[in-house]
């Protein structure tokens, strides 16, 4: 099964936090990443970025965090991409509160990164950084 997560961002400039993606592949109990992306997009740029992305990998399942500032988003890729897996999700708690739930699962060996990709090296300087990121995208 492959799953696209995106947290969101509406603002484009490089003093705001980026849009994000990871693709898994959930294979088995475990859960290869297959790509990220943190792109910078005003709100039609990221809405078409999303469905492209999405016919890239097909996912089964495009989880968008349900916060208020997407709801617009939400709204139009229901009605303009009816087949897309759309399933929006209400996180619980901040950043910190939620990094035990998937630590534990990083911990077990759950979780695979490719040995080789241009954003691998990026993205792991920010996961470094956590919980204050540098931007390095």
């Amino acid at each position: 099964m492959i799953t696209q997560s995106w947290d969101t961002a509406i603002k484009s400039s490089a003093h705001h936090d980026a849009s994000a993606c990871a693709t898994f592949l959930n294979q088995d109990g475990k859960h290869f990443l297959l790509d990220m992306q943190c792109i910078r997009l005003d709100y039609p740029q990221l809405k078409r970025f999303i469905c492209s992305h999405a016919a890239r990998y097909q996912p089964e399942a495009l989880l968008i965090e349900d916060k208020p500032s997407v709801q617009s988003l939400l709204q139009d890729l229901r009605v303009e991409q009816a087949n897309l897996p759309l399933i929006a999700v209400m996180p619980k708690g901040d950043k910190l509160m939620r990094l035990p739930r998937v630590s534990s699962m990083f911990a077990a060996g759950n979780v695979a990164f490719p040995h080789k990709s241009a954003w691998l090296d990026s993205f792991e300087r920010e996961l470094q950084a956590f919980p204050h990121p540098k931007y390095y995208y």
